[in-house]
């Protein structure tokens, strides 16, 4: 059983031993205090993260679809080899996170804190680059950015 602690609300309870490898739909995170925990392998759909943190959470190889990552505090989070398909992220601090290999492209992302985050393979190619920090991250020649965001000017080369 997983006990998940709410601001406001009562705790969420879940009759599971991990979120590890779960298929999880239409789930309401919002304002959940999900630090340190493991998501990874799972397919998240349609899930309301709304002011939820997730800090030092495992999404290692999660598909993240339809969902909503608004005002979310995910630092040192891993998301490595993450989908996230038709979501938004918006207006949130996922610094010191890794994103290696992740796909963003069908996001949308406003005003992001991506410093320190490492970016090593993932595909940026998506709009809202310019509203989000990016000091301190690192990438590789195999990081897609959106065509005309100068990267250069935000991000140390590994």
């Amino acid at each position: 059983m997983i006990e998940i602690k709410r601001t406001h609300d009562a705790p969420l309870l879940f009759d599971i031993d991990s979120f590890r490898s779960q298929q999880m739909e239409n789930i309401n995170f919002h304002r959940c205090m999900l630090d340190d925990n493991d998501f990874s392998f799972s397919t998240i759909i349609n899930a309301d993260c709304r002011s939820a943190t997730m800090n030092k959470c495992n999404f290692k190889n999660s598909l993240i679809k339809n969902s909503r990552l608004i005002l979310v505090e995910a630092c040192s989070a891993i998301f490595d080899d993450c989908y996230f398909k038709d979501s938004m992220l918006l207006h949130s601090n996922v610094s010191n996170s890794s994103f290696r290999n992740a796909n963003l492209s069908e996001m949308i992302i406003k005003n992001v804190d991506f410093s320190n985050c490492n970016l090593e393979g993932a595909n940026m190619n998506v709009d809202g680059l310019e509203t989000c920090n990016f000091n301190g991250v690192t990438y590789d020649e195999t990081t897609i950015w959106k065509e005309g965001f100068d990267y250069i000017e935000h991000c140390k080369h590994i």
